[in-house]
């Protein structure tokens, strides 16, 4: 069956480029930026943004510059305010949260939050594969693919421990522990109830 519906999806997205070939230009056009030598836009503005998240990281490698500083880095830096682009970079994350964390909290906070991250992907899978019944493996599987998503993303550019993402990925984060502790919270509730 997953071949069939591999086959099918892939057969229905060559059909897709090649009766409606303009669909998929804006989002080749996109990647397109990725890979040329003089970037412009957002991409160059989140460039610039991850650079300056770098060179504050090797300038304070261990503890970082202070949680919260990031957003208020001219006052660490003061010739950053001539940088042209710093006029889009005020105020904003590094847009990219390991990147964010190492500038903030050096490799001691960087380290956590990995950690963090290896740690629930690594409980969720080990629910996953350890799965004997395939009935109730639905709530299992999506919980293995949000700390998937969880652990690529903090290293690309999702921010999941800032704002309101912060209470969806704790959410989920406890959710994970709770479904891979679920046989030992089971003999626990058992043995205190006889």
């Amino acid at each position: 069956r997953v071949a069939l519906a591999c086959g099918i999806a892939a057969l229905t997205l060559i059909a897709v480029g090649v009766f409606q070939q303009g669909l998929f230009q804006t989002v080749l056009g996109r990647f397109e930026r990725l890979f040329t030598l003089s970037p412009e836009k957002t991409f160059l503005v989140r460039i610039t943004m991850w650079e300056t998240a770098l060179s504050t990281f090797w300038d304070h490698p261990l503890l970082g510059v202070g949680p919260g500083l990031f957003r208020r880095l001219q006052e660490v830096y003061a010739t950053l305010h001539l940088d042209p682009i710093y006029i889009w970079m005020h105020g904003k994350s590094a847009h990219n949260l390991f990147l964010h964390y190492l500038a903030e909290t050096g490799l001691v906070g960087a380290t956590a939050l990995v950690a963090l991250f290896v740690n629930q992907f690594r409980l969720a899978r080990r629910k996953w594969v350890g799965l004997t019944d395939m009935s109730g493996s639905g709530p299992i599987l999506a919980l293995y693919v949000c700390s998937f998503i969880f652990l690529l993303t903090t290293f690309l550019e999702a921010g999941w421990m800032w704002g309101h993402t912060g209470f969806i990925a704790a959410f989920f984060i406890a959710l994970i522990a709770r479904q891979s502790d679920q046989p030992a919270y089971e003999k626990l509730h058992d043995s205190s109830s006889r």
